[in-house]
């Protein structure tokens, strides 16, 4: 027995013996042959996505937002966008129409004929003249900005209403003195235009009808004057005038009223003729 434990222990030299844990002899603390560090998976680093089978990195993974974002235009969404556009096309398409169908009936009524008209509605031919015009005139003259266009105080308004002009000093003029004031009736849509027996005493420019008429009943006081002196008598006495309501048109001064011709274009004349002897 003594030999077979000698070549036990004689076999076994070369072993380590570690004698069993007691309260006197604590077993230390085991310290790992090979020591490892573990370090963070980089941010880039591949990870395995289990439903794809492959591998992505980690950014990848999470989803890229950039990627994921919707596309806009100018801060709105596409479909808003655009919905937008074509809103504001079919606003500007029905303004841009309506304009002109009103600039096309404008232009229609501009164009209509018309003689000068009474108070009955029938064509006023009590001046003695007459009219080539058989459509009814628009309601307005036309509109414009020009300052050289001259005026009238308002058609349809004034058509047939009396006006006595008034000189410088604030009084009524007549053809003589002692005598009762010119009167004139105002015409709208009327152009007294020359005949065989009628013709322009003169043309100057004003800038109203009513001006118009006063250089009318000034030139009478004139020629009352000049005939009963025996000087300077020419051209007969003014009985009507016609306004031009064009760019710098003129007043013209008739002897007569022959015939209202406002060549198509109603809007563009307005007369007076003179009432009182």
């Amino acid at each position: 027995m003594a030999s077979t434990n000698a070549r036990y222990w004689q076999e076994q030299a070369d072993l380590e013996v570690v004698p069993p844990e007691t309260g006197l002899h604590p077993l230390p603390a085991l310290t790992p042959l090979h020591p490892t560090t573990h370090e963070p998976l980089p941010k880039e680093q591949a990870v395995d996505i289990e439903s794809g089978g492959g591998q992505q990195t980690l950014s990848q993974a999470q989803g890229d937002p950039v990627k994921n974002a919707k596309p806009t235009i100018l801060g709105l969404p596409v479909l808003v966008f655009w919905a937008l556009i074509v809103t504001l096309f079919i606003v500007l398409a029905a303004g841009i129409g309506g304009g002109v169908g009103g600039g096309l009936s404008a232009q229609h009524k501009s164009t209509s004929t018309s003689g000068t008209f009474g108070d009955d509605g029938n064509p006023n031919t009590s001046s003695g003249g007459s009219t080539t015009s058989s459509a009814a005139p628009t309601a307005t003259s036309p509109s414009t900005n020009d300052p050289l266009v001259p005026t009238d105080g308002g058609c349809p308004d004034i058509n047939n209403l009396k006006y006595t002009p008034y000189s410088a000093d604030g009084k009524p003029i007549p053809v003589k003195a002692n005598q009762d004031p010119q009167e004139f009736r105002e015409q709208c849509w009327t152009n007294w235009v020359n005949t065989a027996s009628t013709h322009d005493i003169l043309r100057t420019y004003t800038p109203t009808l009513e001006n118009c008429i006063t250089v009318c009943a000034e030139y009478n006081k004139a020629y009352a004057t000049n005939l009963e002196n025996n000087s300077g008598v020419g051209g007969g006495p003014c009985v009507a005038v016609t306004i031009v309501k064009d760019h710098a048109g003129f007043c013209y001064l008739k002897n007569g009223t022959g015939t209202n011709d406002t060549m198509g274009a109603p809007n563009n004349y307005s007369s007076a003729v003179l009432i009182t002897d």
